[in-house]
């Protein structure tokens, strides 16, 4: 049984974020011990290898009544993501536990981090990866789910242009170019890195926010669709049921009036 989160690597870049994984989970206050980052934003966890994951849990900053709103996903390959968890609309706060019937297969675990009620900054004191069902902790789950099958409403997300990862590619692949050819110039070649490097953080900022910003949107109409289906199926079983109303009272007046027909004939 391990914590297979335990020292590996964050992929944004985040105040302390080496907290997250450090092992840490009861030494925090209001200035330590934990790391900070403004929403929207994703926190996305490299376990640099394809794990057999049973249980992922993690901690929100909760020193006071905060509380945070998030989605949590997972992917073998950075490419296409499943989501397992989105939080309620009241948000969240404290430990979140997620335990999987069935052990699923991933490297990468994302933290979609979408609000938090007290201020621009998300906080995440600690993530924790299981490749079994780990011990009890020594403080209380606030929010504890047992997944049995692995998508939220069979939702899958596709990222098919990661343009931070291509800038990543593009740095690393300078950084190789200028190891093996000492001829150039080291200098303007570690600026030209630093600066491809300090764009790429800039766009990955930019594509977290449309893709917040998109599910902003795109929730609020699909609610408003769902609950005016429901209207329209509501209104529609009304209808059918004032339409058999009629054609009943329409019959019993029709029999009524026969039967005072014939009534009235036998008694001619």
């Amino acid at each position: 049984m391990a914590n297979v989160a335990l020292g590996k690597t964050i992929e944004e870049a985040c105040v302390n974020v080496k907290a997250v994984t450090d092992g840490n989970i009861t030494r925090y206050d209001g200035q330590t011990g934990y790391c900070a980052f403004p929403w929207p934003a994703n926190l996305t966890l490299d376990l640099q290898e394809t794990n057999s994951v049973e249980c992922i849990r993690f901690l929100l900053w909760d020193r006071d009544a905060r509380t945070y709103k998030y989605r949590l996903l997972t992917s073998l390959d950075h490419r296409e993501w499943q989501v397992l968890y989105v939080s309620p609309v009241e948000g969240s706060r404290g430990w979140q536990s997620f335990r999987f019937e069935k052990a699923l297969s991933c490297r990468f675990v994302r933290l979609h981090c979408l609000h938090n009620t007290a201020n621009p900054a998300f906080q995440v004191v600690q993530l924790q990866v299981w490749n079994s069902q780990p011990d009890s902790l020594p403080t209380t789950i606030v929010n504890d789910q047992v997944i049995a099958n692995l998508l939220v409403e069979n939702e899958r997300e596709t990222v098919t242009l990661d343009i931070t990862q291509e800038f990543e590619r593009l740095s690393d692949e300078l950084e190789r170019i200028g190891r093996e050819h000492t001829i150039l110039n080291s200098e303007r070649l570690k600026l030209l890195v630093q600066n491809l490097r300090s764009y790429a953080l800039d766009i990955g900022k930019i594509e977290r926010s449309m893709d917040a910003v998109k599910r902003h949107i795109t929730e609020p109409v699909e609610k408003k669709l769902q609950r005016a289906s429901e209207e329209s199926r509501r209104i529609g079983r009304y209808t059918v049921f004032s339409l058999l109303v009629g054609i009943i009272g329409g019959a019993l007046a029709i029999v009524t009036l026969l039967l005072e027909l014939i009534w009235h004939c036998q008694k001619g």
